[in-house]
């Protein structure tokens, strides 16, 4: 992706740290996060205001005590002028295609 051009968000504003992976029954009482597997790209956006992680702590004191094996990765970013026109187009278009195929 960086190859590509991207830009790893969370690492470009370095809030973002270990994403990976809770015991398989989320049980485990310490965060056992080590790895960094999940992440947010940007080209393009005007600006990275903020990323950070949730799902890092535990929500419940008994099973499971984790929401999800991996941390989720959330960035804000403030979008150019006109950027939301092509994503809208291409949202209608897939909405368009999947009501296509299922009346067929």
């Amino acid at each position: 992706m960086v190859a590509a051009g991207f830009i790893d968000v969370g690492g470009a504003v370095g809030a973002v740290g270990a994403t990976c992976c809770q015991a398989h029954d989320l049980n485990n009482p310490v965060s056992q996060l080590s790895g960094r597997i999940d992440y947010v790209f940007d080209r393009g956006f005007s600006t990275i205001d903020s990323a950070f992680l949730i799902g890092d702590t535990p929500f419940e004191n008994v099973r499971p005590r984790w929401p999800s094996d991996h941390a989720g990765v959330i960035a804000t970013v403030d979008l150019p002028a006109g950027a939301l026109f092509a994503p809208a187009i291409l949202l209608l278009g897939a909405l368009r295609l999947r009501a296509h195929s299922r009346d067929h």
